[in-house]
């Protein structure tokens, strides 16, 4: 997975790196050049091509008009993307109302037998269905093998006895008096 800073755009689907700026008239917005990596066409320049700049893309403002024709709003039609693991996404909210709107989704089964229940982290991330996307198809079969590999199986197995062993621990202490709650009262 590749890392993406705050800098990171996407623009009509294709994701660039801000790479500078064209500010002639402090009165307008700027010309931002973003570098698109998967950008194959021609440069701007000739000269931008031979300083390395040749997948280098200006994007300029634009002003859209509701559909009565009254009013209007001017700006970059660039959106902020952000590209993490689901394990660095835990505690993070996807939502309408949330700095993230919008989670892409990039779930294997393959994943998901390299970390099991990484699909549930992942998807748990997003307040509404809305707020979910896949970047590939996820079939009922796909859907049906989280939760079955033996990793999986394994991880449950280990959490099992985890949870065990601590309610044995704690019978154990209630028995001498212990882990009550009164013992930490004091603490609240």
């Amino acid at each position: 997975m590749r890392a993406v800073s705050f800098e990171t755009f996407s623009y009509v689907g294709a994701n660039g790196k801000l790479a500078g700026f064209h500010n002639s008239d402090p009165t307008r917005i700027p010309i931002l050049m973003v570098e698109f990596p998967s950008y194959t066409g021609p440069p701007v320049t000739p000269g931008m091509a031979s300083n390395g700049q040749s997948r280098w893309i200006p994007i300029a403002a634009v002003t859209m008009r509701c559909e009565n024709k009254c009013c209007e709003r001017t700006g970059l039609p660039i959106a902020i993307a952000k590209a993490d693991s689901f394990h660095c996404m835990q505690g993070l909210t996807v939502g309408n109302d949330q700095p993230i709107h919008r989670l892409l989704s990039c779930w294997t089964t393959h994943g998901e037998r390299l970390f099991p229940g990484i699909k549930y982290v992942g998807d748990s991330r997003v307040r509404e269905l809305d707020n979910l996307a896949f970047v590939q198809p996820v079939s009922q079969q796909d859907l049906a093998s989280v939760g079955r590999d033996k990793r999986w199986q394994r991880q449950l197995n280990e959490v099992r006895k985890i949870e065990a062993k601590a309610f044995r621990l704690r019978e154990e202490m209630a028995a001498h008096g212990q882990g009550t709650k009164q013992d930490f009262a004091h603490l609240i």
